[in-house]
């Protein structure tokens, strides 16, 4: 078992089974390899992918098709056979969410989702090709912005 900080006084153990390992690393980082999926049932779809070899690499995760129903992907021959899926009911699909200071501009990377088997416990983040998902997906889209009219709401006498 692992265990990881979460904040400066609390610490999360890690079971075995919640290691994913990436062989190509990520995509801008290679050398990235071995991470630690881990996920609260008060907080999904969202979940927290945690480096093991540098516990400071921590990226939050989201289940794609639960902020846009419509998400579709394709999963070539060689991605599948490299990462030993037989069935899409073995597959997790995950996107890479930004967090910046204002939430309001949350956005996940539809573009280059993560694709890992549950069950052999490989994953990797995969580059779509031939489609206009973005790489900058705005999850609250009807947030408030500065600037922007928001609408008026009148009660009847």
């Amino acid at each position: 078992m692992i265990s990881f900080s979460k904040e400066a006084t609390q610490r999360v153990a890690v079971d075995s089974r919640q290691i994913i390992t990436f062989e190509s690393g990520l995509i801008g980082l290679p050398q990235l390899k071995v991470f630690a999926l881990i996920e609260d049932e008060l907080s999904l779809p969202i979940r927290l992918l945690q480096c093991v070899s540098v516990p400071e690499f921590v990226f939050v995760v989201i289940n794609p098709f639960a902020i846009h129903p419509s998400y579709d992907i394709e999963i070539s021959d060689e991605d599948a056979a490299e990462l030993g899926i037989k069935s899409a009911a073995d597959v997790l699909v995950l996107a890479i969410v930004t967090v910046p200071e204002d939430l309001r501009f949350v956005t996940a990377n539809l573009l280059s989702p993560l694709v890992i088997n549950m069950k052999s416990k490989r994953g990797k983040q995969i580059l779509l090709t031939d489609t206009d998902y973005p790489i900058n997906y705005r999850i609250l889209k009807d947030a408030p912005i500065e600037g922007r009219k928001q609408p008026s709401l009148e009660l009847a006498s």
